[in-house]
């Protein structure tokens, strides 16, 4: 688990792109985040999206609660755009 300044993994992604959505959410609803790593060639995700230790089970609860279509999710776990 990565951890910088008491700061947690909340999930990992492939891009910034996705890890910078999840991020822009939970920073809207008052639960600071922040995209740390870089993009690699391996499969394993690179960029980590950090949160606060303490609000850790807040992202969690808040990401669970979004309200994404089943395209946003896809692309959020594959990288992928629809049609590609």
């Amino acid at each position: 688990m990565i951890r910088e300044r008491g700061w947690e993994t909340f999930a990992a992604y492939h891009d910034e792109l996705a890890a910078g959505v999840v991020v822009e959410y939970l920073c809207r609803n008052d639960c600071p985040a922040q995209v740390i790593g870089s993009p690699g060639v391996t499969p394993a995700p690179a960029v980590h999206v950090l949160v606060p230790g303490e609000l850790l089970h807040r992202a969690r609860w808040l990401w669970a609660q979004a309200e994404l279509t089943e395209a946003e999710l896809n692309f959020l776990a594959t990288g992928n755009l629809p049609g590609e």
